[in-house]
């Protein structure tokens, strides 16, 4: 079962105003002169509360009634029931599946409810964007809005909150295959809930997801126990979404225990619920667990024609994931029937399919670091904002200061004639105070004013970096798809040779390992900074792994017409260490790597030593060379130093940054001797316990 129905499952159960049936009403323009009722401030709550009450049973409505709870608050300049009808219509919005509109609203909410500073609908709306990435499968910014939203909830004891945040990052979880982390924090819920019936809903949400996952995990009794407890609820309380979801969930269970009469019966339930829902994504997919059940069967002339009619809604609805499950089934059913030419024609549309929905998650993935980037620049200018703020409070404290002053000075001249003689210490001495007052209020501003042209230009560097960053990436992922997709559709044609097959599939073996070295790089990258990345100690043989790099590394030097040399005076003796073994195989990967690439004749050499619980190890190379300036530079990340003088290098700028990341995780240092047009030395030294 995809992921995406059972984040809408945990949304339906967990927020008492979601719906599935898309709003289409229209709002004509406010007229307050046409009203026959009053507008104020209790009327506007009324309008809210109503419609955060018809969410599940009429969407519609519910939208209607928000706008027009909108525009009495826009009349009325009231900013709580402003920000509540926009956090409504932003849910309406997500619901229908059109996110762009639902995010607007959501900010636009936060906004109003940051302005008031009330910490409570924060803390919702939070939840709201949480949901709205999970839906987009931005899982990182969704994990975020998450904890976020938990952090507040926990500091205000507000439970509803806490468990909607607990069950997003439950199902944030699941979409990561993290079934274990998944289970925990659905058992948080049921710790928290107990006895309290208030929360029955959410019990019982939390409920479906741990049958859920009981049936992925092979514990059936539980889960069919945990699902029918659920059903039970859900049609006490004729809650169709519920009821839908859950039939589908003992669909599956059955589906795995081999009862394929109430695995249909299950399926059919769920589609008679769906279509009352209007609810494409479920129908199909039903539609498609059907024809698995006709086809684990071996019935094969029903399982096509199931199948057939799955691929149709799947297609009319762009349910891309469904379709391409369905064009293997079909690709093996035609090779059952001995219809090659067909059952080839479907796998191929299969193979299609997948790599779109790949190019779709890298698309996203990229989406989301824009998403990201737009809100580090936004924080950027309000820090901004509120520097110049400052700036101005500084200065019209100095102006006021300037007139106290001139008025003090009036009067001291009228005194003077007086008290000249009794008066001129205690005149210099204030004087000589509001001298020093007015240096320093002088000097604040400057220092003022430098801190926000650093700010600037960090700011301006940074939008610099990622933007060069996002091209280099767009350039790096597209050119060997280009090149695995055009290769692709040359294999198709019928007078290749056998040779010029053999070429072309090397051509597509290599782009996609740059492929996934590139994006290998990007997601260990977006971990370090992120701080998710973390040490896994263990007991390794280094020695061993440094022959896997002589001979993996070999053949692209000698292509290149070089020598890889490896140089150890510990050659051929076991060296079983206890450290990271996986970061120091990417340390000298990386360094070996670059090393190659940046050597045109010669040859590379590369050893180690291991002595007093300490590793020290070295490549060294004949190639091009680092200018003494830029020595200090080559760890930052995005920065290529050849990237100018040679454009034909390959490369995200990334690999020196991971591998100063990598070597700094570990405790040790990393060292850099290089001379123009004579080669490079790259020394390590790492602490490590040595056990033979």
């Amino acid at each position: 079962m995809p992921k995406i129905i059972l984040c809408w499952f945990v949304f339906f159960l967990t927020l008492p105003y979601s719906s599935e049936v898309r709003c289409q009403a229209t709002v004509e323009k406010f007229d307050s002169q046409n009203l026959k009722t009053p507008i104020t401030f209790s009327l506007i709550d009324s309008l809210n509360k109503e419609a955060f009450a018809t969410f599940r049973t009429d969407p519609s409505k519910a939208k209607v009634l928000a706008l027009s709870a909108l525009n009495y608050s826009e009349y009325l300049k009231y900013a709580p029931g402003k920000g509540k009808a926009l956090n409504y219509i932003g849910i309406t919005y997500h619901i229908a599946g059109e996110y762009d509109s639902a995010a607007s609203y959501y900010k636009h909410s936060l906004e109003v409810f940051q302005s008031l500073k009330d910490t409570q609908f924060i803390g919702k709306v939070y939840n709201n964007l949480a949901y709205l990435y999970s839906d987009q499968e931005y899982q990182n910014l969704a994990l975020e809005y998450s904890l976020k939203s938990i952090e507040i909830a926990e500091a205000l004891k507000d439970t509803v909150t806490i468990l909607d945040s607990y069950n997003n990052i439950g199902i944030l979880y699941e979409n990561m295959e993290r079934n274990d982390k998944a289970l925990e924090f659905f058992n948080k819920m049921l710790d928290l809930i107990k006895s309290n019936t208030s929360l029955k809903r959410i019990y019982h949400s939390a409920l479906a997801n741990i049958g859920y996952l009981s049936t992925l995990s092979g514990n059936y009794k539980l889960a069919h126990a945990d699902l029918q407890k659920v059903l039970a609820y859900a049609l006490s309380t004729n809650d169709n979404f519920s009821i839908e979801q859950t039939y589908n969930f003992l669909g599956l269970l059955y589906l795995k225990t081999n009862q394929p009469d109430s695995a249909f019966l299950a399926f059919n339930q769920s589609d008679h619920y769906a279509a009352k829902l209007d609810d494409k994504k479920t129908i199909a997919l039903n539609s498609e667990q059907v024809g698995k059940i006709f086809y684990q069967q071996k019935q094969f002339s029903q399982a096509q024609n199931q199948f057939e009619k799955t691929i149709k809604l799947a297609r009319e609805n762009s349910f891309l994931k469904i379709e391409m499950e369905v064009c293997f089934y079909l690709a093996s059913i035609d090779s059952v029937n001995q219809d090659f030419k067909m059952a080839l024609g479907r796998y191929q549309n299969g193979v299609k399919l997948r790599d779109s929905l790949n190019s779709i998650s890298n698309k996203k993935q990229i989406a989301e670091l824009n998403i990201k980037h737009e809100s580090i620049k936004k924080d950027q200018e309000i820090s901004l904002l509120k520097n110049n703020t400052e700036i101005q409070v500084l200065t019209m404290k100095k102006q006021l200061l300037q007139r106290n002053l001139l008025f003090l000075i009036l009067i001291i001249i009228v005194g003077f004639v007086a008290y000249v003689l009794y008066s001129n210490k205690k005149i210099a001495a204030k004087n000589n105070i509001l001298l020093q007052n007015e240096e320093y209020l002088e000097k604040e501003v400057t220092i003022r004013t430098a801190e926000l042209l650093t700010a600037k230009d960090k700011a301006e560097e940074s939008d610099r970096l990622k933007s060069a960053f996002l091209a280099n990436m767009s350039h790096e992922i597209r050119t060997p798809l280009n090149g695995i997709l055009g290769f692709l559709e040359l294999l198709d044609e019928k007078d290749l040779t056998q040779e010029d097959q053999e070429n072309y599939f090397e051509i597509i073996r290599k782009s996609s390992d740059r492929l996934v070295y590139t994006i290998n790089n990007i997601i260990d990258f977006s971990k370090i900074e992120s701080g998710q990345m973390k040490l896994n100690l263990s007991e390794f043989d280094f020695f061993e792994r440094t022959q896997f790099l002589l001979d993996f590394f070999t053949p692209e030097a000698v292509n290149k017409g070089l020598e890889l040399i490896f140089n150890s005076d510990q050659a051929s003796v076991p060296a079983i260490i206890y450290s990271d073994k996986d970061k120091l195989d990417a340390i000298m990967t990386n360094l070996i790597k670059n090393a190659i690439k940046y050597t045109n004749h010669g040859w590379i050499e590369f050893g180690y030593h291991l002595e007093n619980g300490n590793l020290s190890a070295y490549v060294r190379d004949s190639g091009l060379g680092i200018p003494q300036d830029k020595i200090d530079s080559i760890f930052d990340r995005f920065i290529q130093i050849h990237g100018r003088l040679n454009q034909s290098l390959e490369g995200s700028g990334l690999g020196l940054a991971i591998t100063k990341a990598y070597i700094d995780m570990l405790g040790g240092i990393i060292k850099v001797e290089s001379e123009v047009n004579k080669g490079s030395v790259f020394s390590i030294s790492i602490p490590v316990r040595i056990l033979h």
